[in-house]
């Protein structure tokens, strides 16, 4: 309907379905950074870390996790 790309500003916790039909619709950029905040918030929590590298790890895992999960709700290829 539009030569110009679109941008869903605020994708966070819109839904698995949701998110998959707008990225298979012509989404050009889904926003979900809180997503990925809440998941290293959540693995911080439930792993209780130690100290500063135990912290960026359990993030990072969470992180990598939404992201690959990411890969499959947009019907995208995973970058590994």
């Amino acid at each position: 309907m539009t030569e110009v790309p679109l941008v869903l500003h605020g994708g966070s916790s819109s839904g698995n379905a949701n998110l998959n039909r707008c990225a298979t619709s012509g989404i050009a950029k889904i926003n979900i950074f809180t997503d990925f905040l809440n998941a290293a918030y959540k693995n911080n929590l439930d792993g209780q870390p130690k100290d500063y590298l135990e912290m960026k790890r359990l993030s990072n895992e969470a992180m990598a996790e939404t992201l690959e999960n990411c890969y499959k709700i947009f019907a995208t290829e995973s970058a590994r």
